[in-house]
């Protein structure tokens, strides 16, 4: 019998912090392919994994491109920071992935709301 749990991940990571966000991305997915109940919140610099930033120009792999693809392991409960995106100038039409935008208030109700919460 498998136990569902329900796990929120916390993306802060810039795409350009080296192979950190895109390894991540990588470890969202594993958690969809066993069935986990999984939830992404992307706020801080991670906001920028949901932009299309060109990261292969610089040697890096495209984080964006993975995250397109959580769709495809049922993982479709994506939210962002409100706070995050104002203050890097970022709007929710400016993102590759319809997320729901949280207001800072709003994040511990989330984040209580999940049996493990996993940040990088």
């Amino acid at each position: 019998m498998s136990i569902s749990r329900q796990i929120l991940y916390i993306q802060r990571k810039s795409p350009l912090a080296g192979s950190e966000a895109f390894e991540s991305v990588e470890g969202i997915l594993m958690a969809g392919v066993f069935d986990q109940s999984v939830s992404v919140l992307f706020m801080d610099e991670g906001v920028y994994q949901l932009s299309e930033m060109d990261t292969q120009s610089l040697g890096l792999r495209n984080v964006n491109k993975l995250c397109a693809s959580l769709g495809l392991y049922e993982i479709n409960k994506l939210y962002v920071s409100k706070e995050s995106l104002e203050q890097r100038g970022l709007s929710l039409q400016q993102l590759s992935l319809q997320v729901i935008a949280l207001p800072t208030n709003e994040i511990s109700g989330l984040i209580s709301q999940h049996d493990i919460v996993i940040s990088s």
